[in-house]
């Protein structure tokens, strides 16, 4: 991933409530850190793991896109779904083991 001067990003704050997501600019860019500025806030974060660095509470995460942001909300969605709602006693042993089997592709 390169991230340029003047490139657009979109920055998300998660808190206790519905989270934050603006568009900044890239204004600096280093080896190990980037800035990014919406408005007058600037916000330094690190380049691996596009998430801010040196912050206690609720630190921004940089996406490239809106899309890596519905992306990843879908994915949360999803978990939270199978994790809670899945009645798994009334899936059959072959059922089961597709799903384990899927689960285990990313490992």
């Amino acid at each position: 991933m390169s991230l340029q001067v003047g490139q657009k990003i979109f920055l998300k704050k998660e808190g206790s409530c519905e989270p934050q997501i603006v568009e900044a600019t890239v204004t600096k860019v280093g080896k190990k850190y980037f800035t990014a500025e919406y408005g007058r806030l600037q916000v330094k974060l690190f380049i691996d793991g596009m998430c801010e660095g040196d912050y206690s509470g609720h630190p921004w995460n940089a996406y490239l896109s809106m899309q890596e942001i519905k992306d990843e909300n879908e994915q949360k969605s999803l978990g939270n779904y199978l994790y809670h709602t899945a009645e798994y006693r009334f899936l059959t042993l072959d059922q089961l083991r597709r799903i384990k089997a899927i689960v285990e592709e990313k490992k």
